[in-house]
């Protein structure tokens, strides 16, 4: 069994800074995504064990998405799609000589849930729509260590130019909980990165 090694953390969260809206505008109830049904991520994400310090990990993201409503109303927790499919390849640890595999447990049958949780700007003007991928599981294994982390998993996806035709999604700084394995110590799991949307999707206010 390998024990857990540890390096600093990252502190702060870009977050805190913005406002997020509440849909308080009577003009418009909800918001609009095209095309509605399918989107694909694409790119980097960083892994690390918490707390304060732990393994990181720089890994490939392959993850699709099913939006199964076009027009979702701006509540909190209002139901906006699933996560059918979702691969983590391509994984080199920082420190140390392991090989690791990730496993995300979210197949066509088994999906994550996609709700909604607001968005950033000032109406008509959205900056950033937020969501959260609902209690996403990943299993992680190295030589004779096996861990799996659960939990929610917020993001938001946006256009790097701050038009409305969203091409990037960011995961917030949030960590899955530690559910079982023989990891020692057992911590919880940090994801973040920034990964593409293909295709775009264009939002629009309803």
């Amino acid at each position: 069994m390998r024990r857990i090694t540890r390096s600093p953390a990252v502190a702060g969260l870009a977050l805190l800074a913005l406002t997020v809206g509440t849909g308080s505008a009577t003009a418009s109830r909800s918001i609009g995504f095209e095309p509605a049904r399918a989107s694909t991520n694409t790119g980097v994400i960083t892994l690390r064990t918490l707390p304060a310090e732990g393994i990181s990990w720089s890994c490939q993201l392959s993850m699709t998405l099913e939006y199964e409503i076009n027009n979702v109303r701006k509540t909190v927790g209002e139901r906006v799609g699933r996560i059918t499919e979702a691969r983590i390849t391509n994984c080199v640890e920082t420190i140390g000589i392991v090989i690791w595999t990730m496993t995300v447990l979210v197949e066509p049958f088994r999906p994550s849930t996609m709700l909604y949780q607001g968005f950033t700007g000032t109406l008509p003007n959205i900056a950033t729509v937020l969501m959260k991928a609902e209690r996403l599981g990943i299993q992680i294994r190295g030589g004779m260590t096996t861990c799996l982390y659960r939990g929610d998993l917020p993001f938001q996806i946006f256009e790097r130019e701050g038009r409305t035709r969203f091409d990037k999604k960011r995961f917030l700084t949030s960590s899955l909980a530690y559910v079982e394995g023989n990891c020692e110590p057992r911590t919880s799991l940090e994801v973040q990165g920034t990964v593409s949307l293909s295709p775009a999707q264009n939002v629009s206010l309803h």
